[in-house]
């Protein structure tokens, strides 16, 4: 893949989407019904990075803009 591929996060837990450099960097911990704790690791879908508008700051996390959809690019904010 080249440079410009993102790959694509739909948590369930969250309203937006979350874009990340690696195509298995996305993990949702939770406890099964015995008390286990384990961890979903899902597949991000590929895509050419969008052009990112409405870049904010919320706490800790990086959110932008593309296609009228909200994402999270705290991934691809850090250096």
């Amino acid at each position: 893949m080249s440079e410009d591929t993102v790959y694509v996060y739909r948590d369930p837990r969250v309203s937006y989407l979350i874009v990340k450099r690696r195509p298995f960097s996305y993990q949702i911990p939770s406890v099964d019904k015995d008390g286990y704790e384990v961890v979903q690791f899902l597949q991000g879908q590929a895509i050419t990075c969008p052009a990112w508008v409405g870049v904010s700051l919320s706490g800790t996390l990086v959110f932008a803009k593309a296609n009228d959809q909200t994402y999270e690019i705290s991934d691809l904010a850090r250096k």
